[in-house]
């Protein structure tokens, strides 16, 4: 999960460096001829904030209003990110429930991972320390890497009852030691942690990315991955015991069973819709029957297909209930790819389970 972390940061690094382009044995006088390129009054006390609160998550902070701007990061599990002349600041959270009384240990433990990690990746570790950030356990370090030595990181990680959240800055060398004294202790020293529920599934969701095509979706924080044995098409699942859902991306052409759907869901005609729900409903019918040959007590009810809207994009929903649970299929088809995210849950705590799986059907999008 960390290691996540410093990938964010690393990403930012690489956008630095078209935006530094200074001399390693730079001279004292470039080096002030840098801090005027930036606008960077080394004595200058009173600086303006922007504040931003995150309800969802639960946390507020604030950064200098005229030295960042905010801008939309590629890396959907940043929150906030905010680019300045030299230098990125990143926000990112993991929103898991940990107990108040495990804080400080976590804190302990993540530190030495934090610590081996960087180690073992070659950082040149500038400072590292364990402290408090509002009223939590935390950790900061600041690095660099030996050949890339004009920009230095410096993360503040706090673990809270919330999760994980994490403070990422990224900064040219020579501007650093400015926004050490000046910045870095306003920003950190506004952070504000507001507790969230203890209910899972009132918590914000994570986003997943699918490996083999250019989608996402988001799941309850505590699902992790599970690989799947003896099925060619679904090959992993994310689940935390209730909730379960396995994406399935398969050729039409490969299927013969799947002959009868067009090479896109684009420009279906209501009358198209209708037929494709019934042939979809059918397909499984025929499906389950033939496992009923084997397993007599295995059960298909309620069957229903219909199609709906996701993210601006024609969806066949079809649900239905086996002999234990209810399966939710969200099927999708572009370029002529055979797109279904398979959700299941028991009937034990159904509606709660429902509602999930909903939402996070609901955050299915395709990138471009």
């Amino acid at each position: 999960m960390l290691k996540k972390f410093l990938a964010a940061a690393l990403l930012a690094c690489v956008a630095l460096n078209s935006i530094v382009q200074a001399e390693e044995s730079a001279t004292e006088k470039e080096k002030i001829q840098i801090l005027d390129l930036y606008h960077i009054n080394p004595d200058k006390t009173n600086i303006s904030m922007q504040h931003y609160k995150n309800e969802e998550y639960g946390f507020s902070f604030a950064v200098p209003e005229k030295d960042y701007k905010e801008y939309q990061s590629k890396n959907k599990n940043i929150l906030y990110s905010f680019r300045g002349d030299g230098r990125v600041f990143l926000v990112d959270c993991r929103p898991f429930i940990l107990k108040a009384k495990d804080l400080k240990t976590l804190n302990t433990k993540f530190f030495y991972k934090k610590l081996a990690d960087l180690e073992e990746k070659g950082y040149k570790i500038l400072l590292k320390e364990q402290l408090s950030i509002a009223k939590y356990p935390a950790m900061r370090f600041s690095y660099y890497l030996p050949e890339k030595e004009l920009a230095i990181f410096d993360d503040y990680i706090i673990i809270t009852p919330n999760g994980i959240y994490k403070f990422s800055y990224v900064g040219n060398r020579f501007i650093y030691p400015i926004d050490e004294k000046l910045f870095l202790p306003k920003i950190i020293q506004s952070v504000k942690i507001t507790p969230l529920s203890d209910d899972i599934y009132r918590r914000p969701f994570t986003t997943k990315t699918l490996k083999d095509y250019p989608a996402s979706f988001t799941t309850p924080a505590n699902c992790v991955l599970m690989p799947i044995k003896n099925d060619p098409h679904h090959t992993f699942a994310y689940s935390n015991g209730y909730f379960f859902v396995s994406p399935m991306i398969v050729n039409i052409t490969d299927k013969a069973e799947l002959s009868f759907y067009p090479n896109s869901f684009a420009n279906l005609s209501d009358k198209d819709k209708e037929t494709l729900a019934a042939k979809e409903a059918a397909r499984i019918q025929k499906k389950v029957e033939a496992r009923q040959k084997e397993n007599p007590k295995y059960k298909l009810d309620n069957i229903k297909a219909q199609f709906i809207t996701i993210g601006g994009e024609n969806c066949l929903n079809v649900s239905f209930d086996l002999s234990s649970s209810t399966e939710m299929d969200y099927i999708f088809v572009r370029d002529g790819k055979f797109i279904s995210f398979d959700y299941q849950y028991p009937f034990d705590d159904a509606k709660r389970q429902k509602a999930a799986v909903v939402k996070s059907a609901k955050s299915i999008r395709f990138n471009p």
